[in-house]
Protein backbone atom coordinates (compact mmCIF):
# COMPACT_ATOMS: atom_id res chain seq x y z
CA UNK A 1 0.00 0.00 0.00
CA UNK A 2 1.53 3.27 -0.98
CA UNK A 3 2.35 6.11 2.03
CA UNK A 4 0.36 9.12 2.07
CA UNK A 5 3.41 11.13 1.41
CA UNK A 6 3.11 8.86 -2.23
CA UNK A 7 -0.04 9.60 -2.73
CA UNK A 8 0.56 13.07 -1.95
CA UNK A 9 3.29 13.68 -4.56
CA UNK A 10 1.53 11.38 -7.27
CA UNK A 11 -1.24 14.43 -7.05
CA UNK A 12 0.80 17.21 -7.28
CA UNK A 13 2.70 15.74 -10.03
CA UNK A 14 -1.22 15.25 -11.85
CA UNK A 15 -2.49 18.52 -11.09
CA UNK A 16 0.58 20.14 -13.55
CA UNK A 17 -0.61 18.21 -15.92
CA UNK A 18 -3.18 20.71 -16.57
CA UNK A 19 -0.17 23.78 -17.36
CA UNK A 20 -0.15 21.42 -20.61
CA UNK A 21 -3.37 19.92 -21.81
CA UNK A 22 -6.57 21.11 -19.55
CA UNK A 23 -8.59 18.57 -21.20
CA UNK A 24 -7.44 15.88 -19.84
CA UNK A 25 -10.12 13.58 -19.61
CA UNK A 26 -8.85 11.00 -16.96
CA UNK A 27 -5.78 10.32 -15.61
CA UNK A 28 -5.19 6.62 -13.58
CA UNK A 29 -1.94 5.90 -11.79
CA UNK A 30 -0.46 1.97 -11.21
CA UNK A 31 2.59 1.41 -8.85
CA UNK A 32 3.68 -1.98 -7.89
CA UNK A 33 6.65 -3.73 -6.68
CA UNK A 34 7.74 -6.25 -9.01
CA UNK A 35 10.19 -9.23 -7.78
CA UNK A 36 12.24 -11.14 -9.95
CA UNK A 37 15.34 -13.14 -9.76
CA UNK A 38 17.74 -10.17 -9.96
CA UNK A 39 15.85 -8.06 -6.93
CA UNK A 40 12.88 -5.22 -6.71
CA UNK A 41 11.58 -3.49 -9.43
CA UNK A 42 9.24 -0.22 -8.64
CA UNK A 43 7.10 0.13 -11.61
CA UNK A 44 4.92 3.49 -11.84
CA UNK A 45 2.43 3.34 -15.03
CA UNK A 46 0.39 6.55 -15.92
CA UNK A 47 -2.84 6.47 -18.41
CA UNK A 48 -3.92 9.90 -19.67
CA UNK A 49 -7.52 10.01 -21.28
CA UNK A 50 -8.23 13.11 -23.51
CA UNK A 51 -11.13 13.43 -25.62
CA UNK A 52 -10.44 10.51 -28.85
CA UNK A 53 -7.03 9.58 -27.67
CA UNK A 54 -5.19 7.82 -24.36
CA UNK A 55 -1.69 8.11 -23.83
CA UNK A 56 0.04 5.20 -21.39
CA UNK A 57 3.25 5.68 -19.97
CA UNK A 58 5.48 2.99 -18.22
CA UNK A 59 8.63 3.47 -15.93
CA UNK A 60 10.58 0.47 -14.30
CA UNK A 61 13.25 1.53 -12.29
CA UNK A 62 15.46 -0.48 -8.76
CA UNK A 63 15.60 3.20 -7.16
CA UNK A 64 12.49 4.89 -8.06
Amino acid sequence: MPTKKLIDFVHQKLEKLTQFDEEIVNAEVYLRLDKDQEGENKISEIKLEFTGRTFICKKANQNI
